[in-house]
């Protein structure tokens, strides 16, 4: 059961968080007063619990953000794009063959998901999102997967990293395109490199600062690079 945990609101941008999924992942809409539009980040599975948040605060999703394609982040995207065709679905350009996999990588988990639809456009480093006046800027931060990123709000201070980065952990590294010294170096250079009081908000587990984390991640310490 899907569980709407926190709705904040920034000086800019408000974003809410829906926990989605056998995997409790965290799937985030992202929002504004100035734009009838929405980014949604990670459409786990329950694509009718995301549809309802869309409907009651009125805005529709202009793009879907994929921080990486493994199944439990792609579970509802099929049902989505059937709801809003015009919903262009971005991703970095070395999770778009990944993406094709991850109905057959689910079910070797006992996980069955729909087929994903393909991807409408191509993100990487030093792209910008645009949502009415907020923008996102979108960091490659590899290590969890090969194309795995992160979505920085400079404004509202804060950065989702998908499994790149938990509270007191970090992603597994042990799948296909995984590597922890690439994980290390996407944490120290991307994140760490932030101020202290930057939220990080990650795809599995409860937000946190970077200033917890590099005091305190057992995994990656505080240094940067």
């Amino acid at each position: 059961m899907s569980r709407c945990s926190y709705i904040e609101r920034g000086k800019y941008m408000e974003y809410r968080r829906l926990i989605l999924g056998p995997l409790d992942t965290n799937c985030y809409i992202l929002y504004n007063e100035k734009s009838a539009e929405s980014i949604v980040v990670d459409p786990a599975a329950e694509a009718e619990k995301i549809i309802d948040v869309l409907n009651e605060i009125r805005k529709t999703p202009k793009v879907v953000v994929l921080t990486h394609t493994h199944f439990d982040h792609i579970g509802a995207l099929k049902d989505l794009k059937d709801a809003y065709k015009d919903m262009k679905i971005l991703l970095h350009p070395l999770e778009k063959d990944m993406l094709k996999s991850q109905s057959g990588f689910a079910r070797f988990f006992g996980i069955k998901i729909k087929e994903p639809p393909p991807a409408d456009g191509l993100i990487d480093e030093g792209d910008v999102l645009q949502l009415g006046d907020d923008r996102l800027e979108v960091l490659y931060t590899p290590g969890h997967s090969s194309g795995s990123i992160s979505l920085l709000n400079k404004n509202d201070r804060f950065i989702i990293v998908g499994d790149l980065l938990f509270q007191g952990s970090i992603g597994r590294t042990d799948f296909p395109g995984g590597s922890f010294e690439e994980i290390k170096r996407s944490i120290q250079k991307k994140v760490y490199s932030l101020s202290d009081d930057f939220i990080i908000l990650s795809g599995h587990g409860e937000k946190t600062r970077v200033g917890v984390e590099k005091k305190e991640n057992p995994f990656v310490r505080g240094e940067t690079i």
